[in-house]
């Protein structure tokens, strides 16, 4: 974690001088790595009109993101270096790693373990994924030790 905060530190000043700096792929999986049990994931992906749309969705519901632990991240393409998310080093890693391969809208729903719990082709009401989470034996936990507490 502290590699991955001293390598963005020092982006900041390429980035502002408009040098594009490619991080080293091994730091790419780090920060896939860094949230397994942490966070859930869910990862849109496609042309920038509907991937904003369906990113719009998910954080209207901001409290039920949030209480399930969810980070929505978003790969534009065709990628462009204004349009993509801030909160993903290498969007083309990340697309690799879970398999996505083409630029066909996709959404994927990621479990704290880090494997692929759903993979949809198509706008999904984010409550669709939301119940999805709430059967999950993790999040059953999670709700029990809440409600512990």
């Amino acid at each position: 974690m502290i590699r991955l905060a001293i390598c963005l530190m020092c982006m900041i000043p390429l980035v502002s001088l408009g040098l594009t700096f490619i991080m080293p792929q091994q730091q790419d999986i780090d920060w896939i790595e860094s949230h397994h049990w942490k966070h859930r994931l869910v990862v849109i992906s496609g042309s920038e009109e509907p991937v904003i749309e369906q990113r719009s969705r998910f954080l209207e519901l901001e409290d039920h993101v949030l209480e399930r632990d969810l980070l929505i991240l978003t790969i534009i393409h065709p990628p462009t270096d204004e349009d993509q998310d801030p909160n993903v080093p290498d969007p083309g890693s990340l697309a690799a790693h879970l398999g996505i391969s083409s630029s066909t809208f996709q959404v994927l729903l990621v479990g704290k373990d880090g494997e692929v719990k759903e993979h949809r082709f198509e706008q999904v009401k984010p409550q669709e994924f939301f119940s999805c989470i709430d059967v999950m034996p993790m999040r059953l936990a999670e709700m029990k030790q809440r409600k512990a507490t």
